[in-house]
Order: C-alpha cells, then structure tokens, then sequence
C-alpha cells in the first residue's frame, strides 16, 4: 500500500466548495449540524432495516446508535464456523441498507457459506463519538471477529485529522486484540472536488499505512464512476448520502476487498429512482448495466488495493 496504489483519474468539475473554516470550533459547530442532519436522515433509513434488527439505547445525549444483525440461516447455530463481519461507522453505511446489500451479495455468491454481520452506527458519528459512547467496543469484544470496517466521518477526515488519527488507532488495537482484520473504509466526499477528495484519500492512506490496515477504497470508486459512468445515480437526493446505488457500490467493494472476487453475477434487487423518468424502478444485478459496471468498478479498485490479487 504506497503512493503507486492510488493512480486512478481524477475528475475535474467546477465546483463551488463550502467556506473554507478558519478554527477548529468552527469546524466543531459545523460538524454538529452535520450530524444532526445525518440523524434525522438515519432515522428514516432505520425503519427499512429488516432480516433481524434490534434497536439500542445510546450512552449519551446525541444522535440514536443503530444496531443491526444479519443473521444468514444457521450461522447462529455454527457461530465457530460463521463468518462473522462488524461494520462501525455512521449514517453513509446504514442509509439505504449497504451492509444488508453486502449480505445478499454474499449469500448469492458463496450460498454454502454461514455469516453473521453486525452494524453499530450513529448519523454523524465519527469514531471519537463511538469511543465516548462504548456501544461499539462493547460489541467488538463481544465475539471473535473476522473483519471490523471502521468507518470515519467525512467532516474529520477533511477538516480536523486529529480526533481520527487518535481514535483509529485504539480501535485497531482493540480489533486485533479479538483476532479480527480491521479494514479501513475510505468515505467518498460529497462536493466532489480534487481537492476535499485529496485530503480524505491521503489522510486515510496515512493512517492505514501506520496501522498496517488495509482499506475499503470506497472514495476511490466512487470517483472512478463519476469520471466513467456519469450517468450513474450513486448519491441520494440530499447529495450527502448514498442511493440504492451507491449503497450496491459500497457493498461491491467491501466484497471485493474482503473476498478477492467481484459481486458481478450475484443475484441482488434494488429499488431506484429513475431521475430522467422520475419513477421508482426495480433493479436486476444480473441484466441492468448499471449495476454490473458498478461491480466491475468495484472489482478493478479491490484488485489494486490488494496489490493485483
């Protein structure tokens, strides 16, 4: 994992990006009312959780944790021989479902094989908010993982490093401490400029390289979609969150990367809405374009983070 590994084409758009913040309580304010937007957005995303969920009540004052498992037939049974994958993170992973997509891709991929994924996410939260709130520790020393994503908030990674570079390394440790890889998930940014994209894609493969973790290269996807399939609708009305889309994307490449193998084929439907017919419209990964240039996208950035494999 070194600079050569990031050499995918940049897209150049004219874009308006925010005010550039001047202090760090600034950025903290700014960050506030991100997360509570966030909030409201998950809470809405958190009615259409199925398989089996359960809610849990947060530590502190703020935004609501959402937990969820998806439990594959048996896998509870046979948890010695599950699969067994935690995501942490916040409102960019549960709105529209990625990590119930990732299941499904999974299931239809390796039908013989038993897993069980967890997700503990709050709108907003960085990883500093989910060290002060415990809920996510207290489930990865719950069991022995396979694979813990942790996924920062886009407002650390470009505007203040520090509460990431601090908290990522204690949640690195204390994954490894139960035996499971931490993967790193690199957010996309939503203003969609070289130069907010730079600072999260560096930022995160600076710490990824000093924890020795490998990463989710999400942001890096992404951009590579928005320069060869524009048409793509990955982002969600607000353009913060992601589509039905851009949720099957996130789950292509955490498959990828965790699996060594493309989600093209898996037999997996999304709803979507149509921009140009304004209508919702099912979805088919095995015969829709759009969805098996999303895989192979995904694919194509996995093989490069895992050094060709």
């Amino acid at each position: 994992m070194g600079e050569n590994c990031y050499n995918w084409p940049m897209v150049t758009k004219v874009c308006t990006p925010p005010e550039a913040i001047e202090t760090e309580k600034e950025a903290i304010r700014t960050q506030s009312i991100y997360r509570q937007a966030s909030a409201m957005a998950g809470i809405i995303a958190a009615v259409g959780l199925s398989l089996i969920s359960r809610p849990a009540v947060a530590q502190r004052t703020g935004p609501p944790i959402i937990k969820v498992e998806l439990v594959e037939d048996g896998a509870q049974e046979s948890q010695s021989r599950a699969t067994k994958i935690l995501f942490v993170g916040q409102s960019i992973l549960f709105v529209n479902d990625a990590p119930q997509i990732f299941a499904k891709i999974v299931k239809a991929k390796r039908p013989q094989e038993k897993f069980l994924i967890e997700m503990v996410a709050g709108g907003g939260y960085s990883l500093k908010d989910h060290y002060q709130d415990g809920s996510a520790l207290k489930e990865i020393q719950k069991q022995r993982w396979n694979y813990v994503v942790l996924a920062e908030s886009t407002m650390n990674l470009i505007v203040i490093h520090q509460p990431f570079e601090l908290y990522a390394p204690y949640f690195d440790r204390e994954v490894r401490k139960v035996g499971a890889e931490p993967l790193m998930f690199e957010c996309y940014d939503e203003c969609e400029t070289d130069d907010a994209h730079s600072k999260m894609h560096l930022e995160v493969l600076k710490v990824a390289a000093q924890l020795k973790e490998r990463i989710i290269p999400v942001g890096a996807t992404w951009r590579y979609v928005h320069q060869y399939y524009p048409l793509a609708a990955i982002f969600g009305a607000d353009r913060h969150h992601p589509s039905p889309l851009g949720a099957y994307l996130i789950a292509c490449v955490t498959y990828s990367m965790i699996y060594g193998e493309s989600a093209e084929g898996a037999d997996v439907t999304i709803e979507n809405y149509n921009q140009i017919s304004r209508k919702v419209e099912v979805l088919d990964s095995r015969n829709s374009p759009t969805m098996i240039n999303l895989a192979r996208a995904a694919f194509t950035a996995a093989k490069q983070y895992r050094g060709g494999k």
